[in-house]
């Protein structure tokens, strides 16, 4: 079972340098313009919030919905942005793997899901209902 770390955490705005939630917001929705600007927020938020619990639970596989990879994919664009990112969630750099075998899992999906919350996260259902064409085969997801 993994261990949560309990430190508290704020928006993920404050978890980016001054400006760049917004910057990362305006990308997604040029991107995806078929997306309202809201809910391009929302995704954005839902990325950083599952690095944050991908961050206090290393060594335990996470993985994204379709929708909220997209956030994530947005985000690893703004290299130096995801790497000072990954540093101050994890002193380490968070690896993105294409395929690891966990996309699509219910249980994987579920146990994401309830590490982002336990990190004091709200999960906004609707985006890890939804799922997106990345681009890929199969889904993406983290994993130590």
């Amino acid at each position: 079972m993994p261990t949560t770390d309990v430190r508290v955490r704020t928006h993920p705005k404050d978890l980016l340098e001054e400006g760049m939630f917004d910057t990362l917001v305006a990308r997604l929705h040029k991107d995806h313009p078929d997306l309202p600007l809201t809910t391009c927020a929302r995704i954005q938020q839902q990325a950083v919030e599952f690095l944050d619990a991908c961050g206090r639970n290393p060594g335990t596989s996470l993985t994204p919905s379709g929708m909220v990879d997209l956030g994530w994919h947005n985000l690893i664009l703004h290299t130096e942005t995801y790497a000072k990112l990954c540093h101050d969630l994890r002193g380490e750099f968070i690896h993105h793997h294409p395929y690891d075998g966990n996309q699509g899992n219910p249980a994987v999906l579920a146990r994401t899901q309830e590490l982002i919350a336990a990190a004091g996260h709200t999960v906004d259902r609707e985006l890890w209902a939804l799922n997106a064409d990345c681009g890929n085969d199969a889904p993406c997801g983290s994993h130590a």
